[in-house]
């Protein structure tokens, strides 16, 4: 497991991801438990969509450790859903900030305050200046917002380009949709909320909840479920339904020995599910070992991507020389 390098000043120190996140939970139950008054110990965490099984345990891992009571782990978008219960240079003559700044601590720190104060003035003023006095070498660095969003350009169309994609694959419409729930810092961007208004021109675009709030807003919703200490209600209709964030791969030998990984449970498969497919065993063994593999990619998988293992023993042979397994994955 990789491990980050924390100078502690005699020292260099080696801790896991688990023991910083651990460190972090403990600062959080810290602050809940300061400004409530009273002890902290139940929790529903959120993780990113694309989180594996083994990424969630260790983040359950780490809560536990620092004293949490984990009643469960939802996905992000799930939280946000809950939640609401469903440029150009500036003229002037200015010279051209072209150095490469990131080997100066000092430049880049000046740099990244600059930027955290222009960001949260776009948030409340809707325009802002990113202006820094002697950034580097005695040059003043400047950027307005038609100037960042030109250069954020591209970004915004990835940031748009993974909704067309999932709508392809469902097979809806932008006219099928009927509400978009906006979550994440970013989506104040006046010009990301922009790109999403002309993409879907006639749906209801939820913002009533700061987009950085919405996640955790959603998890303390989904904590009072849990604990039946939560007065709101949802919609009859409305069902939290979990889903795989990846692809789920059974792991077979082809005739030659090699490894082939075929595709049980796409993403985005409801779940739970139910799968009935045939294994293709050469040899002449009695039994064979079942592997399920997560986000398998270019053929090759790791011991870290195992998401479940098994072995069926007695197989029935349909011919002589290639046996078939029928049986059913859940």
């Amino acid at each position: 497991m990789a491990k980050y390098e924390i100078d502690t000043g005699d020292d260099i120190k080696l801790v896991s991801p688990e023991e910083v996140a651990k460190l972090i939970f403990i600062k959080m139950k810290e602050t809940a438990q300061s400004a409530l008054g009273s002890d902290v110990n139940d929790a529903v965490i959120t993780v990113p969509f694309e989180f594996g099984v083994e990424q969630k345990n260790a983040l359950r891992h780490a809560a536990e450790a620092a004293g949490f009571n984990v009643l469960r782990l939802i996905h992000e978008p799930s939280a946000a859903l809950l939640a609401y219960g469903i440029g150009q240079d500036t003229p002037g003559g200015k010279r051209s900030f072209k150095h490469d700044i990131r080997g100066n601590p000092r430049a880049m720190m000046k740099l990244m305050n600059s930027a955290e104060t222009a960001k949260h003035s776009l948030s409340t003023l809707g325009s802002s200046n990113c202006f820094v006095d002697s950034l580097y070498d005695g040059m003043d660095f400047d950027c307005n917002v038609s100037r960042f969003e030109l250069l954020c350009s591209s970004l915004f169309n990835k940031s748009i380009q993974p909704v067309v994609t999932l709508l392809e694959q469902v097979s809806f419409s932008t006219g099928d949709i009927s509400k978009v729930v906006l979550c994440g810092g970013s989506a104040r961007i006046p010009k990301l909320q922009q790109m999403i208004r002309d993409l879907f021109p006639d749906v209801e675009l939820l913002n009533s909840i700061p987009p950085d709030e919405v996640i955790p807003v959603g998890a303390a919703i989904e904590a009072g479920i849990l604990l039946g200490k939560d007065s709101s209600t949802l919609d009859d209709e409305t069902l939290t339904v979990e889903c795989c964030a990846s692809d789920i791969t059974v792991k077979e030998v082809n005739d030659s020995g090699a490894d082939i990984y075929t595709v049980l449970l796409p993403s985005g498969t409801p779940l739970p599910a139910r799968r009935h497919h045939t294994l293709h065993c050469p040899g002449t063994g009695s039994s064979v070992c079942l592997e399920l593999y997560q986000s398998v990619q270019n053929n090759c998988a790791t011991e870290a991507k195992k998401v479940a293992q098994g072995r069926i023993s007695a197989c029935h042979m349909y011919r002589s020389n290639n046996r078939k397994i029928g049986g059913s994955d859940h």
